[in-house]
């Protein structure tokens, strides 16, 4: 994936997340409106210092713009988490999933 492309996914999904409008954004950010708009979409390659202060703006760090996004662990608790089986010589153990990746 290009690193445009990236840095758009990334300031789109953070700026949602965060709940915030693209006026609230740029007034955040430092950045303009029609900017962030521009950059959401992909229409234009930000400078570093505008990555920057987009960065700063949403308080993360560069690297989440930057990044492609990764998935992130599900907690599951109680009954929610799948059961696994382990066949270990002749005994069945049941493990309970804490943690998996989607």
């Amino acid at each position: 994936m290009e690193i445009n492309a990236v840095v758009s996914e990334n300031a789109r999904r953070l700026r949602e997340e965060k709940r915030l409008t693209l006026d609230e954004a740029a007034r955040l950010t430092g950045v303009s409106r029609s900017m962030l708009a521009q950059i959401e979409k992909g229409d234009v390659n930000p400078t570093i210092s505008m990555v920057w202060k987009i960065a700063n703006g949403y308080k993360v760090s560069f690297t989440s713009l930057v990044e492609p996004a990764r998935e992130r662990p599900v907690l599951l608790r109680g009954d929610d988490a799948p059961i696994l089986e382990a066949f270990m010589m002749n005994d069945i153990r049941i493990i309970r999933e804490i943690f998996y990746w989607k």
